[in-house]
């Protein structure tokens, strides 16, 4: 079976018998890159971050720019998924992009995107690795909305 076949398996008005076949089809794929947020097709988005996320961190850590973008905005179908594991992810894997996924909202001036980062500041042992100029950003922005 191929990716595109999957792919359309797993979109949400199919029935769940049918999405949990392809989301166990997709996690027997050893490249995730394809399943990372596919622009063509957002109705399987969801299951796809159900695919993503069922990955250990050391194999997550090599797509972690691209898996950050998927938190952009916290109503794309997935991102709750994503930031969910991320807030469990090794936070030395994670420190470095995180830092650079903070720095580059803000200077989109993309408030929707930092205030779906700003949970990471619940996450003590993610905080506390944070480093400025990216901690001081997401501190304030926390700030902002609690």
């Amino acid at each position: 079976m191929n990716r595109e076949d999957i792919i359309k398996m797993m979109d949400w008005h199919q029935d769940e018998d049918v999405q949990l076949f392809a989301i166990n089809e997709a996690m027997k794929d050893e490249s995730i890159d394809y399943w990372i947020q596919p622009g063509y097709y957002k109705y399987s988005w969801e299951n796809c971050a159900k695919v993503v996320v069922s990955k250990d961190d050391l194999i997550l850590s090599k797509y972690l720019s691209k898996i950050l973008k998927w938190l952009q905005d916290i109503n794309w179908p997935g991102a709750l998924i994503i930031l969910e594991r991320l807030e469990k992810f090794n936070p030395l894997l994670l420190k470095e992009e995180l830092e650079a996924t903070i720095i580059e909202a803000n200077e989109q001036n993309d408030l929707e995107w930092l205030e779906c980062l700003s949970g990471f500041w619940d996450v003590k042992e993610i905080r506390d690795i944070l480093e400025n100029p990216a901690r001081a950003i997401l501190k304030e922005s926390y700030n902002k909305l609690n």
